[in-house]
């Protein structure tokens, strides 16, 4: 969710794309799949400055095609020039479609 707008991603469609990139109010957004884990999580992918874009680079790893940094599920780079500095998390939780647009009945699913 970004400033009240929700989206959802069905795990079918994550584990096809285990990175989706995209703006939501404004807000440069990356969402990250690791499917050994089965987790996702969000991020505002603007750091010190630069708009980063990312690619699955293995074992729950994904790599920032601007500076070639790796970076945890946790946001956190941990090797490369953005080794030890951390994303912006953005809200998100893994629910049951059903539930979660009862809830954020404007929600978009892809």
């Amino acid at each position: 969710m970004v400033k009240g707008s929700a989206r959802a991603y069905a795990f079918r469609f994550l584990r096809a794309n285990p990175v989706v990139e995209e703006t939501l109010e404004g807000v440069p957004v990356s969402v990250w799949f690791d499917p050994r884990s089965r987790s996702a999580s969000a991020w505002d992918r603007r750091l010190a400055g630069r708009r980063l874009a990312f690619r699955a680079a293995g074992r729950g790893l994904f790599a920032d095609r601007e500076t070639g940094t790796l970076w945890n599920m946790d946001g956190e780079g941990v090797s490369g020039p953005f080794r030890g500095r951390r994303l912006t998390p953005l809200f998100g939780l893994m629910s049951e479609w059903h539930a979660w647009v009862a809830v954020h009945p404007a929600a978009t699913l892809r």
